[in-house]
């Protein structure tokens, strides 16, 4: 899925992004929450509706570690019912991301992996994933990806979505062919979407 971009420069784009920039580059250094709430509003005469796409900002970053988490849960069952020659494809790339992450050979990435197991033969928890092999969210995606049927999975597009969204913000804030306003509420769209296919999160409403 690609990332919603424009095919032709929006000057608008491009100085609501820098605003952005430039105000969450200020408030990394607010001192008090007053401080923080009159750096805000020293940027409100550019951007009226700036502490709503603050809120929402910081709910992407958030719920993010909530997808990720989710992700993993889902993906341990979804691995005890995968064929053997998925098992052992998603174990090699456990320990090559493993081997790169720490600077270890093969052996020694094992005995890491081994260690985080605690006598049980799992794979795919977070101690492992994230803690020692350092998925990002794209990767873990393409890991469930490797445990799924692609044409008939109703989860994956919605992950592939919200990963794009989630991307453009972090990466192309002030890029002036995208409309960060319409990445934050695609982000969050979607994260609705996405709860959905989590246990525990079917019956709640956190938005």
């Amino acid at each position: 899925m690609k990332q919603k971009r424009s095919n032709s420069h929006n000057n608008q784009n491009f100085i609501i992004g820098l605003t952005l920039f430039e105000c969450i580059s200020e408030l990394r250094g607010a001192k008090s929450f007053k401080n923080y709430i009159e750096l805000l509003d020293s940027y409100s005469h550019i951007m009226p509706n700036l502490h709503k796409i603050i809120f929402n900002l910081m709910r992407v970053s958030a719920i993010t570690h909530i997808i990720e988490h989710n992700l993993i849960l889902k993906m341990e069952l979804l691995y005890k019912k995968a064929i053997k020659d998925i098992q052992e494809e998603i174990k090699k790339d456990i320990i090559k991301k493993t081997t790169k992450m720490n600077s270890l050979n093969k052996e020694e990435a094992l005995k890491l992996i081994k260690k985080q197991q605690e006598g049980e033969n799992v794979w795919m928890i977070p101690p492992i994933l994230q803690y020692v092999a350092g998925y990002s969210l794209g990767e873990l995606i393409h890991l469930y990806g490797m445990l799924v049927d692609k044409n008939d999975d109703l989860l994956l597009p919605l992950l592939d979505k919200f990963k794009n969204a989630r991307n453009n913000i972090v990466h192309n804030m002030t890029s002036s062919r995208i409309d960060i306003s319409q990445n934050i509420d695609d982000a969050i769209n979607s994260m609705k979407k996405i709860f959905q296919h989590f246990d525990g999160f079917k019956q709640k409403n956190y938005f």
